[in-house]
């Protein structure tokens, strides 16, 4: 909407959301009417500054808004591939800590256009603004960036088959990249039987695949060599920390340099 009044109109006819024109973002009584409308609002921010984007924010939840999406990209008539900026999203995302689409507006009629919006999905876009119109050939109003019906239902198609490519934006193992932790990744396992007391070497420890791979962090050789071992480990069996005695060392105040693998003991002062 454009202003008040058909803000009012479009509240009456109950609508579920508002989108924010870039024009208006700087519109102070219309903002302030749709934060007061309680409705989901898409801000598009794509020729503003972030000051205004900033202001504009401000504005709207002081009003009452609450879900708020900012949507880079603007209307070149078309929209050049390089004036696209798609990484642009992962930075609007950093700065205000909000979902963050992307509004297309490349040429309708090319095969970039079609890829545009699986490219923006992959670059973090939340949400994803397209145009369509019933036939390009009419040149009907932003026809430049218009999607025919066909060409459309592709795109939609694209990002729906590779939207579960993204995955959850996590550093957590997933199940299927634990099974292929277990099946791929070398561990330090034992070359021969080993025994309580035995103080482990280059000789006694390899770096293999094992059948049953050990859980949590995997030991690193080099933290391995020198240490006394605890307790039995088989053939080929995966070296955990429980294997291995702990280093402890006393050390007064003013020491300040300790080997990483090293649990400091803070010599106190008697009563």
């Amino acid at each position: 909407v454009f202003g008040v009044d058909s803000a009012n109109a479009a509240v009456g006819y109950g609508i579920d959301g508002f989108k924010v024109h870039t024009a208006d973002v700087t519109n102070r009584g219309l903002l302030e009417r749709l934060g007061a409308s309680g409705r989901p609002i898409l801000v598009s921010v794509g020729g503003s500054t972030w000051v205004e984007t900033a202001e504009a924010l401000t504005t709207l939840r002081d009003a009452g808004a609450e879900t708020l999406v900012l949507m880079p990209g603007f209307q070149g008539y078309p929209t050049a591939l390089e004036h696209s900026f798609l990484r642009r999203i992962q930075a609007l995302r950093a700065k205000f800590q909000l979902p963050v689409g992307y509004a297309s507006h490349a040429d309708g009629g090319s095969d970039e256009a079609g890829w545009l919006p699986v490219l923006a999905a992959a670059a973090g876009a939340d949400v994803i603004e397209v145009h369509v119109t019933v036939d390009r050939e009419a040149r009907g109003p932003d026809y430049q960036s218009s999607f025919d019906p066909a060409p459309l239902a592709s795109v939609v198609q694209r990002l729906r088959a590779f939207t579960p490519a993204l995955g959850p934006a996590t550093l957590d193992l997933s199940d299927a990249e634990r099974h292929y932790r277990a099946v791929h990744k070398k561990f330090v396992v034992a070359t021969g039987p080993l025994h309580p007391g035995d103080v482990v070497t280059a000789d006694h420890i390899g770096l293999k695949r094992t059948g049953e791979p050990p859980t949590g962090q995997a030991l690193d050789v080099h933290g391995v060599l020198g240490r006394r071992l605890t307790r039995e480990v088989a053939t080929h069996a995966a070296l955990v920390p429980a294997d291995l005695r702990a280093r402890v060392v006393a050390t007064d105040r003013k020491s300040t340099r300790l080997n990483s693998s090293h649990v400091a003991l803070s010599r106190m002062p008697s009563s």
